[in-house]
């Protein structure tokens, strides 16, 4: 039964409050955004299109090289505003908390090290120039039909490989999470709800949620160097970083919930 496997309801309700929200933050950044800098512009567009900001800011820097430090600290923002919005994600799938358990530590401690390189970096950086990122309006039919489909499909492959006869190799399931550099907050979503429906276990479904997470960080680095090298020499230790920070967390957490809580 499809509706086992697609839960519509929460589906259309989650699409609607990240939309509101992703729209909220999107008239921000068009009234605000140019007066009140990148970093803040970052941090919403993080909640809007954490992709599309990162794409935004680092193309700026191809006109203004000389604004590096203002556009890494705003695509680092970006990239602590995609980890809330997945951790609040998770728990909206999930009203039982417990893929959230796994996601909020690794997610939280990601975001955290981001807020903290990006107010390093923007320490001592030259006088900003106005700039409003180039992010589509998330209230439109195309960005929510896409979000809806994207939650769709992978609810689909997360439940066959959980079912089918790939369910016996244990690495498949997380396959899945490689969405990550689609939409990780679709994988959230997805992998919550199953967890939720009891399709698969909870801990699996924060795992791959987090690894989603870690691919769309890593995500930023990709699209970041095809848009000006230099900001990417500049930026890939501090991206590495989050990710070894988030990888450690994520291992950490796992053990616990393992042998100590016997998940």
């Amino acid at each position: 039964n499809i509706s086992d496997v697609i839960n519509f309801p929460s589906v259309m309700l989650t699409i609607i409050l990240v939309s509101i929200i992703s729209f909220i933050s999107f008239l921000a950044i068009r009234y605000f955004g140019s007066t009140k800098g990148l970093a803040f512009s970052g941090i919403l567009g993080g909640l809007v299109n954490a992709e599309a900001a990162a794409a935004s800011l680092s193309s700026f820097v191809r006109k203004y090289p000389k604004m590096e430090k203002q556009a890494l600290a705003g695509i680092l923002l970006a990239n602590a505003g995609m980890l809330v919005r997945n951790i609040v994600i998770s728990g909206l799938s999930d009203t039982t908390f417990m893929v959230a358990m796994v996601l909020v530590i690794p997610a939280a401690t990601m975001g955290a090290v981001s807020v903290l390189y990006s107010w390093q970096t923007e320490k001592g950086a030259v006088k900003e120039k106005k700039h409003t990122l180039k992010i589509e309006s998330p209230f439109g039919m195309r960005p929510a039909i896409t979000l809806g489909l994207l939650i769709a499909m992978i609810s689909l492959v997360v439940y066959s490989l959980a079912k089918g006869p790939w369910g016996q190799v244990w690495w498949a399931i997380y396959l899945t999470a490689l969405m990550g550099f689609v939409s990780s907050a679709a994988v959230s979503f997805s992998v919550g709800t199953l967890a939720f429906t009891g399709q698969i276990s909870p801990l699996v479904a924060g795992e791959v949620a987090t690894i989603a997470c870690l691919i769309s960080t890593f995500n930023k680095l990709i699209i970041i160097r095809s848009n000006s090298r230099e900001l990417a020499d500049r930026s890939w230790n501090i991206i590495a970083t989050v990710l070894v920070v988030g990888i450690v967390w994520l291992i950490a957490v796992d053990l616990y919930l393992r042998l100590y809580l016997g998940w």
